[in-house]
């Protein structure tokens, strides 16, 4: 059922979205920490031997040190010494001098050199400059090497979760899943109950009336009262049965390749009398020889449903139009474009819904609401999407509804 499909994509929509969050969050907040830290790290570096505090160890036993470093004196004449430094070679001739040059030339005294990978601090002295260096290139490989682990545990997590979400969003939504269909079987059920003892109600108001017709005008009104519920009742019922009958096949109707616009102009002809006695006008424009695979009485009722609306809510002495069309190679349009009062955009989702009827419809229109749902519904089984729209033309506001089929141009005759 496709609301069911719709809850469990919410569901899993909703739980992903909150992974997503956390593992990014957490993502975000390790390597943050763990870039301040090797920053930090390199810095007391840094500050260690810019104030020689490894030269005696240096050059005793030449320690251990897991971050590279050097430090340099430049004094007043330019001239470059080295101080100490755990390097045991450099990259090219004069590079002590480059370095010391794009740090004594610096604006700030704390910065990093890209090009050379080296964090560098600058102090000044009475002499000249003391200048430190240290490596980026350690701290550069942790920063990737833990990047692309906890990214790499990230989406392996988030694809667990996911899997588990999808699992369980079909466990959660069973409730629910439950819930529904007893309300369809209700629904169901009922009408079919319903339908002998109305049917009985109403032969016997029939019987009554012919013989108590003309009494009195107050009886003809009362009668008439009881005719025209009976007939609205019956009406629901048999919409309520239609409505029941396709969501029960669903997608399982029996399909078959037919013309799609002698199936239109079909119905056309039969409701051209409705819209004359109702003072309405309606123009069709169907291209010929438009085939579609679907079941023959349920594009025929679908077609009716959309005439029978464009009766009920257009305009007094407007003129509704209806168009049929190829949009495509394999795409097909039926249009029927209503003058009336327009919908807003959230009316042109709710009117597919069961039993929605806005508060002017419902208190100035018969009806139950129900039309347009099983026209929804008859859609869906043939793999067509619906849908309703406001547009002006000529300075007037009319509604739109379309249905998109899969077909195409038929160069076949259909009988073969």
């Amino acid at each position: 059922m496709t609301e069911l499909k719709s809850l469990r994509m919410k569901f899993v929509l909703y739980h992903m979205l909150t992974v997503t969050a956390v593992i990014g969050l957490a993502v975000t907040v390790g390597l943050t920490v763990l870039r301040q830290n090797l920053s930090e790290e390199s810095s007391k570096v840094l500050a260690r031997a810019a104030a020689g505090e490894f030269s005696e160890q240096i050059f005793d036993v030449t320690p251990y040190v897991r971050i590279p470093y050097f430090a340099l004196t430049v004094d007043s004449g330019g001239e470059v010494i080295v101080m100490d430094g755990s390097y045991n070679s450099f990259p090219e001739e004069n590079f002590l001098e480059t370095v010391a040059l794009l740090g004594v030339s610096s604006l700030s005294e704390e910065g990093i050199l890209p090009d050379y990978h080296l964090r560098y601090l600058r102090l000044s002295t009475p002499g000249g400059y003391v200048l430190a260096f240290t490596d980026t290139s350690y701290e550069d490989s942790v920063w990737a090497n833990l990047t692309r682990n906890l990214l790499l545990i990230g989406a392996a997590m988030w694809v667990g979760l996911f899997v588990m979400s999808w699992f369980f969003a079909r466990w959660a939504v069973r409730p629910v899943e439950e819930s529904i269909q007893k309300q369809k079987q209700f629904v169901a059920d009922a009408s079919h109950e319903l339908k002998t003892p109305l049917t009985v109600i109403h032969a016997n108001a029939e019987l009554i009336a012919g013989q108590a017709r003309g009494i009195s005008p107050d009886i003809d009104k009362w009668l008439g009262n009881l005719d025209q519920e009976c007939r609205e009742m019956r009406h629901l019922i048999e919409e309520l049965i239609l409505l029941a009958r396709n969501e029960r096949i669903g997608s399982a109707v029996h399909k078959e390749k037919l013309d799609f616009s002698e199936l239109v102009t079909e119905s056309v002809l039969e409701f051209e009398p409705v819209f004359f006695q109702n003072g309405r006008e309606i123009d069709c424009e169907i291209r010929e020889n438009i085939a579609v695979r679907g079941d023959r009485e349920q594009l025929h009722s679908l077609v009716k449903i959309l005439l029978d609306n464009a009766v009920k809510y257009s305009a007094p002495g407007s003129r509704t139009k209806l168009t049929l069309e190829a949009t495509g190679r394999r795409r097909v349009c039926l249009s029927v474009t209503t003058p009336g009062t327009p919908l807003s955009r959230q009316e042109c989702k709710d009117v597919f819904r069961r039993f929605y009827r806005a508060e002017e419809t419902r208190r100035t229109k018969e009806g139950c609401g129900l039309g347009l749902s099983i026209a929804a519904g008859i859609a869906r089984s043939h793999h067509a999407r619906i849908e309703a729209d406001t547009v002006s033309e000529l300075g007037n506001e009319a509604n739109v509804f379309q249905v998109i089929f899969r077909g195409k141009i038929s160069d076949i005759p259909l009988g073969e």
